[in-house]
């Protein structure tokens, strides 16, 4: 009796097993977490950014002609920040076992360059500091990068193809 009431919750009922297929290593685990939640944070983030500059910033960007940049630099977060949660939905499908490490690749192409283009044009919005400008485009090649690997990794999805790992 005292073992299966430790089988259950506070409120009687089961406790949830683990939701794991028993045969996804956690190496697989630990890579979906990592993307599902940093896209997930970062989505949360660029729709805080957009709000604050809608509402808090909406004057001081508009009087020094940074709207646009600000809002760039949001969208660029939102669709990016969508790309990771594919990124780590595909990377726990077993179809995707030899792709995996395309889908790395174009993980931390898409988080890097998130950081690298929306971090700087959002700084460069919000301060003027016009050399900043040079470094976004940065972003923007990791961006490129991204998007090929997750190509290239969708098409070797179930081919038995290799992966740069």
């Amino acid at each position: 009796m005292a073992e299966e009431s430790a089988r259950r919750n506070s409120t009687g009922l089961p406790r949830a097993s683990p939701a794991r297929h028993p045969s996804t290593p956690p190496v697989i685990l630990a890579s979906m977490k990592l993307w599902i939640l940093s896209g997930a944070l970062l989505g949360g983030l660029a729709v805080a950014m957009g709000s604050f500059g809608a509402h808090g910033l909406k004057a001081a960007l508009e009087a020094s002609g940074q709207a646009a940049n600000w809002e760039t630099a949001v969208r660029y977060a939102v669709f990016h920040a969508l790309a990771l949660l594919v990124v780590g939905l595909l990377s726990g499908m077993p179809q995707a076992a030899g792709a995996r490490g395309w889908l790395t690749v174009s993980g931390w192409s898409f988080l890097v360059g998130t950081a690298i283009f929306s971090g700087f044009l959002g700084v460069l919005a919000l301060t003027g500091t016009r050399w900043l400008g040079a470094i976004v485009p940065i972003g923007g090649v990791l961006f490129l990068m991204g998007w090929a690997c997750l190509a290239i990794a969708g098409w070797s999805c179930g081919s038995g193809q290799t992966d740069p790992s």
